[in-house]
């Protein structure tokens, strides 16, 4: 994928910027039409609006609100699985492929630091494993 936005990078900005200013002009607009849509007394009325987890009922209340955080879990997951899945598909550092163990294995004889990895982090020298 690097690769692609390296080969694309300048139209790749050029949509970006695009995007980005087509996005802020729009709210430009877009903002004054829905202010003046509000009703007049919109920030002084308070509705009670009780949400469905908070309802007199404690069984069905305390059921919604596990569901609620067990979907919440399930995104937070399925956001984390792609990063995951990125560094899976990475090289190991040369570092843990030599064999290093430690940082003070890996600093060369004159005391300098390891070197960076591919992506750019100074790699601690940890072994690197992948399930």
């Amino acid at each position: 994928m690097i690769p692609w936005i390296e080969l694309h990078s300048t139209t790749l900005l050029a949509s970006l910027g695009l995007i980005g200013l087509l996005t802020f002009v729009g709210s430009l607009v877009a903002l004054p039409i829905l202010a003046a849509r509000l009703p007049a007394d919109y920030f002084t009325v308070r509705a009670k609006v009780v949400p469905p987890w908070r309802g007199p009922h404690p069984i069905r209340s305390t059921l919604l609100r596990v569901a609620r955080n067990l979907l919440g879990l399930v995104l937070v997951l399925g956001g984390m699985a792609p990063a995951g899945a990125i560094h899976a598909a990475e090289p190991r550092s040369t570092l843990a492929a030599s064999g290093g163990s430690t940082l003070a294995s890996a600093a060369s004889p004159n005391g300098q630091a390891p070197p960076d990895d591919a992506r750019g982090r100074i790699s601690l020298g940890l072994p690197v494993t992948w399930s």
